[in-house]
């Protein structure tokens, strides 16, 4: 697969697509954001950075949505349960055998 890619901002992305090649699974946004930014403390991302990295970028491929509950164990009502829990989305990587830089 040949993908194109803007250079503005090519090294973090190429080193964000290379962190998560090495983990091999896919991952939440939340996950990615914790890695990246413990890997590179300096040149971290910001949330929406990396929102915006990750939904216009093609070098990453959203799988899925994970609906996290885990904030409200001590809520026993649905409508309590659906208000106090979050969604996110599940990333990979997606494998390309050139970069075109445009």
């Amino acid at each position: 697969m040949i993908i194109k890619i803007k250079k503005k901002g090519l090294v973090k992305k190429l080193r964000l697509h290379k962190l998560m090649k090495e983990v091999g699974q896919p991952m939440t946004t939340i996950e990615i954001y914790q890695m990246y930014n413990e890997a590179y403390p300096r040149w971290g991302y910001t949330m929406q950075e990396l929102a915006n990295v990750l939904s216009k970028t093609p070098l990453f491929d959203k799988v899925g949505y994970l609906y996290d509950a885990s904030r409200n164990e001590t809520s026993d009502a649905f409508v309590m349960k659906r208000y106090n829990s979050r969604m996110y989305c599940v990333w990979d990587v997606v494998y390309y055998t050139r970069l075109v830089k445009i």
